[in-house]
């Protein structure tokens, strides 16, 4: 009977670890993250004596402690301040329990294959099923590019933060697993193409140039005689690929008018990426304006970005409090979607939430990780969109953080 109970508690355990990790990837599919966070929370207190804290993360987690009860204690809103928390810092809760939770074998070739052939799928029933009978059931994107093609959102529920996570999810799966099959390498490389992101491919050729930093280094050294014949082939490759794309987007420039036509152009012109470079410039440059001095900048931006009406007056009234904790203080709204994330972090989480945010990266981040391009990659795409903040993101960002510390073998 023992026996039976031990084996039984085993498969509801590894099951709920499992529950964590699938929920997280997939968790725009099922539409919620609250899941993952609930099962998180019951086995962290099935364990609660094997967590551990360095005296750097028990700091970072008493700072996180207090924003977090001066948040709610000071917003007009408490469940959008909760929202707010655990998208921009619901991180906190997979590092805790990735420290104790061993996930590697879940980062495997097969599952990696399934991610791609799940978003093939998407991409076949929006594109061939009636897209406004498949409106009403699943959240995908109503526009057609090159007048025949929807892009799918993927497991992300965004084709930018999902093209981002895919990169990841084939990043940490070659980090674990060895170098990745050429056929895998195709099927990763189509989906990229067909998740049509901009910030998908800039992410994906960092990629390429982050996984070739020992090749050029040696190139710009001129240790070429030590190189092999695969190498220089790779070398050889990626630059021709890096100069195909460039080629394509000066001589489609001035075809397509980015705001005039989003066709199918607008993603590899080099009017778009420069009209994506001059709003991302002025964007950025505003967001902190109006975290400087919120009562003197905060006009018409601030009230796009909260999707809320903001009276100048309690701006005013609330500056100081706005600049440490954020805009989310006098907001009836979360913001935990929209472009350019940083802006978005910084705006409604406040210098004192960004700040601590960071502070749990380094706490957590080892001097010796072997996944510090991924972390880096992971961190540039939120520039757009907050990939880092999705379920999926959180799950992948914790993992390079560190999923090769000592754990709990499941």
């Amino acid at each position: 009977m023992d026996r039976s109970k031990n084996i039984f508690s085993t498969k509801i355990f590894f099951f709920s670890v499992a529950l964590v990790f699938y929920s997280s990837i997939f968790s725009a599919y099922i539409g919620t993250t609250i899941l993952s966070y609930l099962v998180i929370i019951f086995l962290l207190l099935s364990n609660i004596n094997k967590i551990r804290f360095s005296v750097f993360q028990l700091i970072v987690m008493m700072l996180l402690f207090i924003y977090f009860v001066i948040v709610i204690n000071i917003s007009h809103d408490y469940s959008a301040a909760l929202k707010n928390f655990k998208f921009w810092h619901g991180l906190v809760f997979y590092l805790v329990f990735l420290s104790i939770y061993d996930l590697k074998k879940f980062y495997s070739l097969n599952f990696f294959r399934l991610v791609c052939l799940i978003l093939f799928l998407e991409i076949l029933m929006i594109n061939f099923i009636d897209h406004n009978f498949l409106l009403n059931f699943i959240d995908i994107e109503n526009y057609m590019h090159f007048n025949l093609y929807f892009r799918p959102v993927g497991f992300t529920g965004s084709a930018s933060m999902s093209s981002v996570a895919l990169i990841i999810l084939f990043y940490i799966t070659e980090k674990l697993n060895g170098r990745m099959k050429i056929l895998d390498w195709i099927l990763f490389l189509s989906v990229v193409l067909l998740s049509y992101s901009a910030t998908g491919y800039i992410i994906f050729i960092l990629y390429l140039v982050f996984r070739s930093s020992n090749l050029i280094k040696k190139l710009l050294l001129l240790e070429i005689l030590n190189l092999s014949i695969k190498n220089i082939l790779f070398f050889i490759i990626i630059t021709m690929l890096i100069f195909a794309l460039y080629k394509i987007s000066t001589s489609l420039g001035n075809q397509i008018k980015v705001g005039t036509n989003l066709s199918l152009y607008t993603r590899l012109s080099s009017d778009y990426f420069l009209y994506i470079f001059n709003l991302k410039y002025e964007e950025y440059s505003h967001a902190f304006g109006i975290m400087i001095d919120p009562a003197l900048n905060c006009g018409l931006m601030c009230r796009d970005t909260l999707a809320d009406e903001i009276s100048p007056k309690l701006v005013s009234q609330n500056s100081y409090l706005i600049q440490l904790f954020g805009y989310q203080i006098i907001s009836n709204h979360p913001s935990t979607t929209g472009h350019n994330g940083l802006t978005v972090f910084i705006t409604s989480m406040g210098l004192f939430g960004i700040v601590v945010y960071a502070l749990l990266l380094l706490s957590y981040y080892r001097a010796n990780s072997n996944m510090i391009y991924g972390i880096i990659l992971i961190i540039i795409g939120s520039l757009h969109y907050p990939a880092a903040m999705s379920g999926a993101g959180q799950l992948l960002m914790a993992s390079m953080l560190i999923i090769n510390t000592n754990k709990i073998k499941i």
